[in-house]
C-alpha cells in the first residue's frame, strides 16, 4: 500500500507540473482530465436518478416477487429454529437451516446475471418466477403443517431442494424482456380518457378517498386478525387509487378504485376475482357516471370468497351485495363519508350497551378473531377504559365499561 500511494503521488505531481508549464501538452492533459471528470459526474447523476426512481417494469415485478419469497423463507426459518430447539438430534435440522440461509442470501442478492439460463420469452420468465414463488410457499405451508403434527425431515429436505432448484433456474430480466413487458402492459392498460366535466367529478371523488385514507385505516384484516403491527399504504394512479393493509406474514387487504366503462362487466369482474392472490382479499370499486340496471343487479348479487365488488356512480349511488358481510363491512372505504369510529370507539360503544361482554362477544360484534378481541380488551383495560369484572371461578373473562372517576 505505501508503494502504491507513493507512485500515485508522483503521478499527480508530474501532472500538476506539466499543467503549470503552460505547454500544449499540459493544456491537452487538462482538457482530458476535465472530460473524464464530466463523464464520472454524468454517470453518478444517472445512477442517483435511477435509485430515486427505483426499479420499473419487469424489474419491479421481480422485486415484489422477491419480497413475497423472503416472507415465506422467514416463516420457514422460524419453524426450523423451533424444530432445532425441540429435537434431541438436531444435526440434520441444523444442516437444513444452513441450506435455507444460503438460499435466502441468494434470493436477497437478486444477482440473476450470474445464472447461465436466459429467458427467451415472457412466458419462460413468468414460469421461473412462479416456480420459485410456489415452491417457497409450499415449503412454508409444509413446515406449518409439521409444526402441529409429526416431524418429517425427508419431506422438508425435498421441499428445500425444490426451492433451491427454483432459485438456480430463476432467469434474469433483460432489457429486451423489460421492453416487451412495457409494450404489452401499455396495450393492456391504455390511458384512461374521460371528458373534462366528468374528469373533474372523478377527481373530487378520488380526492375524498385520499383524504379518508390519510386520516383512517382498517384495523382488522379480512381474516379477523388484529395484528400488533400492520402496514397501511395508499397511492393514486391514472384515474384510480389503490390502498393496501398488510402484515409481516404476507396477508393483505387491498382496496382498488378506478374508472371503468360499463361494457363486459361480468367478464371483467370474474377475471379480477381469479387474479386475487392467496391470503389476499380485494375490494374493487368501479366508477362510472351511471350504471345500467343489469350491471347494478350483477353487483348486488355478486359473491366471491376473495373479492367484494362495488359500483360507484358519480351522481352519488354506491351498489354492492348487502347480503355479503365483507362488502357491508368495507363499504365505508368507498363512500364519501369522511368520519369513522375507531376500533376502540366501536368496542367501547358495544361494551357500554351491554351489562358485560366476553372476548367472544366482542369478536363476533366487530368481525374479529377471539384472540384479537382478547388483545383489544387487554389494551383498553390498561388504559382504564374497561374493567375486568370476572370472578376467579369464571372460565371466561368479562368486561364492563369503566366508570368515570369523580
Amino acid at each position: 500500500m505505501p508503494n502504491d500511494f507513493t507512485s500515485l503521488t508522483s503521478i499527480f505531481s508530474k501532472i500538476i507540473s506539466t499543467i503549470k508549464g503552460g505547454s500544449p501538452e499540459g493544456i491537452l492533459l487538462l482538457l482530458v482530465i476535465f472530460f473524464i471528470a464530466l463523464v464520472i459526474l454524468l454517470s453518478l447523476f444517472k445512477l442517483i436518478t435511477g435509485l430515486r426512481k427505483g426499479k420499473t417494469g419487469l424489474e419491479s415485478v421481480a422485486v415484489a416477487n422477491t419480497r413475497k419469497i423472503l416472507i415465506n423463507l422467514s416463516s420457514v426459518r422460524t419453524y426450523l429454529d423451533r424444530f432445532v430447539q425441540k429435537s434431541t438430534d438436531p444435526a440434520k435440522l441444523r444442516e437444513l437451516r444452513n441450506r435455507l440461509n444460503t438460499i435466502n442470501s441468494e434470493v436477497i442478492k437478486i444477482d440473476l446475471a450470474k445464472f447461465n439460463k436466459k429467458a427467451t420469452s415472457l412466458e419462460e420468465w413468468n414460469a421461473g418466477e412462479k416456480a420459485l414463488l410456489d415452491s417457497s410457499e409450499k415449503l412454508a405451508i409444509e413446515l406449518e403443517r409439521q409444526s402441529i403434527g409429526v416431524l418429517e425431515i425427508d419431506t422438508i429436505e425435498r421441499s428445500i431442494d425444490a426451492v433451491s432448484n427454483a432459485v438456480l433456474n430463476r432467469v434474469p430480466v433483460t432489457p429486451e424482456l423489460n421492453a416487451l413487458y412495457r409494450k404489452i402492459s401499455k396495450k393492456e392498460r391504455p390511458e384512461v380518457k374521460i371528458p373534462d366535466a366528468i374528469s373533474s367529478e372523478m377527481n373530487l371523488y378520488l380526492n375524498a378517498l385520499l383524504t379518508k385514507y390519510a386520516n383512517f385505516s382498517p384495523e382488522v384484516l379480512h381474516t379477523g386478525d388484529y395484528p400488533p403491527e400492520v402496514k397501511w399504504e395508499y397511492s393514486p394512479g391514472n384515474k384510480s387509487i389503490t390502498a393496501t393493509l398488510s402484515n409481516s406474514r404476507g396477508i393483505s387487504l387491498v382496496f382498488e378504485t378506478r374508472w371503468q366503462e360499463s361494457d363486459d362487466l361480468a367478464e371483467l369482474v370474474q377475471k379480477e376475482a381469479a387474479s386475487v392472490n392467496k391470503n389476499h382479499y380485494k375490494c374493487l370499486c368501479l366508477v362510472n357516471t351511471s350504471w345500467d340496471r343489469d350491471s347494478i343487479n350483477f353487483a348486488q348479487r355478486f359473491s366471491y370468497p376473495k373479492l367484494a365488488l362495488f359500483l360507484r356512480e358519480l351522481k352519488g349511488g354506491l351498489y354492492y351485495n348487502k347480503m355479503n358481510d365483507a362488502a357491508m363491512h368495507y363499504e365505508f372505504w368507498f363512500s364519501t363519508e369522511l368520519k369513522k369510529e375507531t376500533l376502540n370507539e366501536l368496542a367501547l360503544r358495544y361494551i357500554s350497551e351491554h351489562e358485560y361482554v366476553t372476548p367472544a362477544d366482542l369478536a363476533k360484534a366487530l368481525g374479529m378473531k377471539e384472540k384479537g378481541a382478547h388483545s383489544l380488551l387487554s389494551k383498553l383495560e390498561k388504559k382504564g377504559a374497561v374493567t375486568n369484572v370476572s370472578l376467579k371461578s369464571d372460565k371466561t373473562r368479562k368486561y364492563t365499561k369503566a366508570k368515570k372517576k369523580e
